[in-house]
């Protein structure tokens, strides 16, 4: 089985179990209403519901779908179980021998490639689906107070000018989250303000979904080393996803 073949939540545990993922330590919880913090889950309802959350690590809970649809939901699950897997064989490959601050250190700086599903496609696609929250920025650049912005996949990040190079946004103005229609800019503009201003494309950051889930290469469940101990660290447990 291929990661695209999943469509419920019995198909990711076969899945799981296919690859050897070690969901537990994985800290993902699949078909349980799992309570305890620092936890990503799916379950079904009596009725049919399907709920996609993520426990913080203060305990509170953050919905991620709820609504009947339960193949949307498997693939908003699974895009997040593929960004972590990806981001520990990255820091295992960059950090081989390093210590367990190495790793801590590098999950910092460095977000997962996610190939999560564009939200406002899947809405137009999937009839009756609809994720929580209503202030959920479109993929691209932002302008603000003479900053340039990145917003991708529920991440921000920002041109620092003195290192002439992108990174995450660890600070986001409560005027740009809130009214962020407001300040869309295309890159041409951002780039004729400033001619040092790299196109955000071209960093390691940037991942481009639409041509990765349905390609060839989607089984990346296989490139997880069963015999290799599960790294918590890196995951960001304060964010809503």
């Amino acid at each position: 089985m291929v990661a695209s073949e999943v469509k419920t939540i019995e198909d990711i545990l076969m899945y799981a179990s296919e690859k050897g993922l070690p969901l537990e330590d994985m800290r993902f919880f699949i078909g349980l209403n799992y309570q305890a913090p620092k936890a990503f889950g799916i379950y079904r309802e009596e009725d049919g519901k399907v709920i996609v959350y993520k426990n913080k690590d203060t305990g509170e809970r953050a919905i991620r779908y709820e609504g009947y649809d339960e193949e949307f939901g498997v693939r908003e699950i699974m895009a997040k179980m593929e960004s972590e897997v990806r981001m520990r064989n990255s820091r295992l490959t960059s950090y081989g021998s390093g210590t367990t601050s190495d790793y801590q250190e590098y999950g910092r700086k460095v977000r997962a490639k996610s190939k999560g599903i564009m939200l406002g496609l899947c809405v137009a696609l999937v009839l009756g689906a609809y994720v929580i929250g209503s202030k959920i920025p479109d993929r691209g650049y932002y302008r603000y107070d003479d900053s340039y912005y990145y917003y991708m996949d529920s991440d921000w990040y920002e041109w620092d000018d003195y290192n002439q190079s992108w990174g995450e946004a660890y600070y986001v103005p409560e005027e740009l989250e809130d009214n962020y229609s407001n300040y869309s800019y295309s890159y041409s503009g951002a780039y004729e303000d400033n001619s040092y201003l790299s196109d955000f494309e071209d960093t390691t950051y940037y991942y481009d979904w639409s041509t990765s889930w349905d390609s060839d290469d989607d089984d990346w469940g296989s490139s997880w080393d069963s015999g290799s101990s599960w790294d918590s660290g890196g995951t960001d447990w304060g964010s809503d996803w």
